[in-house]
This record gives structure tokens, C-alpha cells and sequence, in this order.
């Protein structure tokens, strides 16, 4: 499931031409991009004709707002236990995060997961406090000094086990406008499941240039574009790819560098 934006049309083309088109993949699996709505009616009119298209398309009737993430990943639980009724995994991933489906299915096979919500495991994290923050929450909201260890979440993989009982939490825990903090920690906690740190999900900003090969032993790298998603696809499948372009951060190096030298 691929939260997006109903905005993200590039984004949604260069996974399906990815990661996203699973035909070559030897088992079952089945990708969705989770939409909500805009006030927008002319782009929300080429959302629905997109999904005309290529029918992989859920639309939910709650407005996109950063608020409202929440709401999307509750109502992705809802649709998965609706209509995916013997699922093994559900993996929640974004639509600015590349994939490597092949080894993530490879890992699964080897290592089976259970009870469980894997990915970057946030640990001891301090909510803050101060109103010019972005992630700003006051006492009243969330009175504790940490969070409950949570999964990362521009991806997370849910064993399909915990699927039913994860929904019905949603339904006891009290809302929460984090939307990792509260699927992957604060109801995955009450269910008693184990949130797994799995050093193959990348949990940090960009932490690896974008190359294909950087992602060989890896699952997840966040935060890249449309074009960079499909370079490095091709990039993955060539074995014997160098990249064709410098990694950025060698390329950031050698500025820096410059800058020195003619300083």
C-alpha cells in the first residue's frame, strides 16, 4: 500500500514502471496507492480517469492534509482486511521511497515474521514541545516524556497475523496525529506485538546516494524523485552497473573541496 498524494501523478508512473510492477515477481503480490481527496476537483477528476488506467487506485474520502495521515493508515489496515483476506505481509511504503521488492521477498522467505511490525525502529524518542515545531505536541496531547518504540514511517512491513487486532486498536487507542508513532507504536503496543529494527529499511533522510547498486543488500532508501526511482531501478537490475552518474555525496565532496582550494 502506497499512501500518495492525489497531486503525485509522477511519483505514482515511476513506481508502476519500477519497483511497482510486480509481473516479473514469483509470488503474490499486489500493489495499491491509497488517495484521499482535494478540494481540487479538476485533479481529482484525473485521479479517477488514472485509475481508469491502471485500476490500483484506493480512494478514501478524507481530506489530504498532513493531519489527516492517520486517517489514511487506518483506513489502508481497513481496506487490506477487507479485501486481502488471507495476507501474509502488508508493507506501507511511500511514494518518494525506493524499493528493492526482490530482496525484501527474499528475507521474508528466509526469515518468516510474526506478530510483528518491522522496518527502522525508532526507540526513546522525545516528543516536542516547543510550538514553532512542526511535530509540535503539548502535554495535553500526549502527556509522557518518550514514545513507544515505533517503526519509521516512510515503510513498515505488518505480519498479516496482527492485521485484524492492529485495526481494532485504532478503534480503543486514542487518536494520534503521528501516524507511525501511533499505527507502529502507540497500537502496536497495545495489541502486544514487537516493533523489529531491520537494518535493510533505511530510517534516515537520503542516507544513500542514488545508484542502484547502493541498494543491492538493502530494502528501502528514502526521499528520491520520480527520475532518480527510475534510474536506479535500471541501475538494480544490471549487475554489472558502476552508476553512470557520481554519487551525490561525492559529488557534495568534491564542491566542498573546491571551494577550499580556491578560497
Amino acid at each position: 500500500m502506497v499512501p500518495s498524494a492525489v497531486t503525485n501523478f509522477e511519483q505514482r508512473h515511476a513506481i508502476r514502471s519500477t519497483w511497482g510492477n510486480v509481473s516479473s515477481v514469483p509470488t503474490t503480490v499486489l500493489v495499491r496507492f491509497l488517495l484521499g481527496r482535494t478540494t481540487n476537483t479538476t485533479l481529482q477528476d484525473i485521479a479517477a480517469t488514472e485509475n481508469q488506467l491502471y485500476n490500483d487506485i484506493v480512494f478514501e474520502d478524507i481530506l489530504e492534509t498532513y493531519e489527516n495521515l492517520t486517517l489514511k493508515s487506518i483506513a489502508m489496515l481497513r481496506w487490506a482486511l477487507l479485501h486481502c483476506h488471507q495476507i501474509r505481509y502488508l508493507l506501507k511504503i511511500d511514494d518518494d521511497m525506493f524499493l528493492n521488492l526482490p530482496r525484501l521477498l527474499e528475507t521474508l522467505t528466509k526469515y518468516p515474521k510474526v506478530n510483528s511490525i518491522v522496518g527502522c525502529k525508532v526507540s526513546r524518542s522525545v516528543p516536542f514541545r516547543s510550538s514553532l515545531s512542526k511535530w509540535s505536541v503539548s502535554r495535553a496531547l500526549y502527556p509522557d516524556d518518550y514514545y513507544p518504540d515505533y517503526i519509521a514511517g516512510t515503510a513498515y512491513l505488518i505480519s498479516g497475523d496482527i492485521i485484524r487486532t492492529l485495526y481494532r486498536a485504532t478503534q480503543k487507542v486514542p487518536y494520534f496525529i503521528f501516524e507511525d508513532v501511533y499505527i507502529t507504536g502507540l497500537c502496536r503496543r497495545y495489541i502486544g506485538a514487537i516493533a523489529k529494527d531491520h537494518t535493510g529499511f533505511s530510517g534516515g533522510y537520503r542516507d544513500e546516494g542514488p545508484c542502484g547498486n547502493n541498494f543491492r543488500y538493502k530494502i528501502t532508501g528514502h526521499h528520491y524523485s520520480p527520475s532518480e526511482i527510475k534510474r536506479m531501478w535500471l541501475e538494480l537490475k544490471d549487475r554489472w552497473s558502476t552508476c553512470r552518474f557520481l554519487d551525490q555525496k561525492i559529488i557534495y565532496r568534491l564542491v566542498d573541496m573546491f571551494k577550499f582550494i580556491f578560497l
